[in-house]
């Protein structure tokens, strides 16, 4: 009942706050009390990191990923580094503490992943069983721990307390005397996709440009059957036969957050230059988590809850046009069709999406028009 108290009374001292115009930061209050109440659960964890020049090729059996964020995007961009670590370290099982429920959907066609732990959403609100997570992570022993953020102090946070040999991650965040090794922010701009393997590379002892070579793509590791679904779906949305709807179809994502999102006029612009110069295609339109179409443009809508089944569909199709969202990395982790993103405020260099067949547009200060000319010449159809 007091911790029920304390948050209903935050909000209003919240807005007293600001009217007395005091900077009042709520969001870092919530985060320094998750993080006290989490230092009670974490001490005592007393297997600490061992310091080297690198970790070892053998002898990693038990490895964990701390990557507490539900954004579907930032999942995604860790299987690379399933599939690196599942070449390194193949006899090895590797655990993932990561935010939201859809982590065991995304990661359990790997075979070398174990425990999936899913942290709430919303951490403060949902403390008890945030914490509940944590201690069942921070009760296990690991030989390796990694953070593959650049950023994220949560991550830092998490790696920092678990009982681990060997705890890697980048310079640069709170607690980085915590980790055995930290690798230096790179100089250069790199794929999110990129960085946790080359940090892995790195800390097994490559410092040279190889590090960044040759990284594998993002994958769902979709199964045969998975596909054939997809297929099947595809072409009863179209009433057509399997063939001629993976062969003929163009899908759309018109959803994005924040100033990432167009508006839907811009949308229905777009939609109608590429019906005009893709004539013999079908169109089909992926709706976001609201289910509401953003250009009711007379073409099939699907929707799914389901990340797995929206990528079967897309896996069905030759080419899709998107917004700078985790769908587009969705699309990308399918692999099947060509991935055009839209970009307009983030860096295409750090986001895009990832894979020498896919591209990303910058489309600031274009017209609707402009962006149609240049899909064209991307994929002549």
């Amino acid at each position: 009942m007091l911790m029920l108290r304390i948050t209903a009374r935050i909000p209003a001292v919240s807005g007293r706050s600001r009217s007395a115009g005091v900077g009042f930061d709520i969001q870092a209050w919530r985060r320094r009390i998750v993080s006290f109440v989490m230092q009670g659960v974490s001490r005592g964890n007393g297997r600490r990191a061992e310091f080297s020049g690198s970790i070892p090729h053998t002898g990693i059996y038990r490895i964990l990923i701390c990557r507490p964020n539900h954004r579907l995007g930032n999942l995604l961009m860790l299987t690379p580094l399933l599939a690196e670590l599942q070449a390194a370290y193949p006899g090895a099982q590797v655990d993932l503490i990561v935010g939201g429920d859809q982590g065991a959907a995304l990661f359990g066609r790997f075979p070398n992943v174990g425990t999936v732990y899913h942290l709430p959403r919303h951490g403060f609100r949902q403390l008890w069983k945030t914490l509940a997570v944590v201690r069942r992570v921070f009760h296990e022993h690991y030989d390796l721990t990694i953070d593959p953020d650049l950023q994220s102090q949560s991550s830092r946070y998490l790696v920092g307390r678990c009982r681990s040999l060997h705890r890697i991650g980048f310079c640069g965040v709170k607690s980085s005397s915590r980790l055995s090794l930290a690798m230096p922010a790179p100089p250069l701009p790199q794929h999110m996709g990129q960085l946790p393997v080359a940090l892995l590379r790195w800390a097994m002892g490559d410092f040279s440009c190889s590090a960044t070579s040759n990284v594998p793509m993002l994958d769902l590791r979709l199964s045969h059957d998975e596909r054939a679904w997809g297929r099947n779906r595809l072409a009863e949305l179209l009433h057509l036969d399997g063939h001629h709807a993976s062969t003929e179809t163009i899908a759309v994502f018109t959803h994005a957050t924040g100033a990432k999102r167009y508006p839907d006029a811009w949308w229905k612009q777009l939609l109608a230059g590429l019906r005009q110069r893709y004539p013999g295609r079908r169109f089909v339109e992926i709706l976001p988590a609201h289910g509401q179409s953003g250009v009711a443009a007379g073409i099939p809508g699907y929707y799914s809850d389901s990340p797995r089944r929206v990528a079967a569909l897309l896996a069905a199709t030759r080419l899709f046009v998107t917004a700078d969202c985790g769908v587009m990395h969705l699309a990308c982790a399918a692999r099947g069709p060509q991935v055009i993103g839209l970009f307009q405020c983030s860096d295409p260099v750090l986001y895009g999406p990832y894979g020498e067949r896919h591209s990303a547009i910058s489309t600031a200060a274009l017209s609707a028009n402009s962006v149609c000319e240049l899909i064209l010449k991307k994929y002549p159809g």
